[in-house]
């Protein structure tokens, strides 16, 4: 929100800064990949107040949703990869510690 007027007791006027409300689709636009290294071009993260991409050489793994709204709720000023998805044998770790209640509901239950 740019600025917000109004009183109290009357109807509030919002200003949105778009290109700063959209940053996050534009770079997940480019990358989508969580797996994988990519340039994110400048045009991307030239809303998010001049805040150049975190990795060496401008790189930045890809986004998606949970990254920008992790982002939000940890109020940052721009959106950024907050998650590092789990590669090989973390893939089937990560799939038992998520889903052992279901899993054990259904082998119960069958």
């Amino acid at each position: 929100i740019l600025s917000a007027q109004g009183e109290d007791t009357s109807p509030c006027r919002y200003t949105i800064d778009m290109d700063a409300l959209f940053d996050g689709l534009d770079k997940m636009m480019h990358n989508s990949n969580p797996y994988e290294w990519a340039t994110i071009p400048k045009d991307c993260w030239k809303h998010a107040w001049g805040v150049k991409p975190s990795a060496p050489g401008g790189k930045e793994l890809g986004l998606n949703f949970d990254d920008i709204n992790e982002s939000g709720l940890q109020c940052r000023p721009q959106v950024q990869k907050t998650y590092k998805e789990p590669r090989s044998v973390g893939v089937i770790i990560d799939f038992f510690l998520c889903y052992r209640v279901p899993m054990a509901i259904k082998l119960w239950v069958f």
